[in-house]
């Protein structure tokens, strides 16, 4: 009883032809998917970071909303930001700095705004000269907890008339 050579291997020639095309395919395909999974990746860093910065700016702003002047709670946002694990220049999310130019204490209306911004670094930098880190910022409000009450004329206690 004689075999022939393809039914030994198991294989006819119409199959081994297209071995060749699956090979390129494949290639062309990750060629294809790994740029857009690394895309995908420092997106959801970024998304991370901005999330991260929010937080970072809520909780300054309640911080100096428990003070009762502008200077302490400019001091007591500054003392939280110092106090996180943010004010590093390594990690993904580094240099975290409260943006004292934007930092707003209104007394007459009882709200304190807080700007954060930290430095977003890339895990994965775009290639041909893209970013390796992105610059953020948040904005957050909170009531002044540390001021009298207004009283019903809308004026604050001790306000120049």
């Amino acid at each position: 009883m004689t075999y022939s050579r393809h039914y030994i291997w198991g294989k006819n020639k119409k199959s081994h032809r297209y071995q060749g095309t699956a090979i390129i395919e494949t290639a062309v395909g990750l060629c294809v998917l790994v740029p857009i999974l690394l895309l995908l990746f420092d997106v959801i860093s970024l998304l991370l970071g901005q999330t991260i910065n929010d937080d970072l700016a809520k909780s300054a702003a309640r911080a100096a909303s428990q003070c009762s002047t502008q200077s302490d709670g400019l001091s007591a946002a500054t003392n939280y930001i110092i106090g996180t694990q943010y004010t590093g220049s390594t990690g993904l999310v580094a240099n975290a700095i409260l943006v004292e130019s934007q930092f707003n204490w209104d007394s007459i209306n009882g709200i304190v705004t807080v700007v954060t911004q930290v430095t977003v670094n890339l895990p994965i930098p775009v290639p041909l000269g893209g970013p390796s880190s992105q610059v953020m910022k948040a904005e957050a409000s909170e009531p002044i907890l540390g001021l009298p009450p207004v009283p019903s004329g809308g004026a604050a206690v001790g306000a120049a008339s």
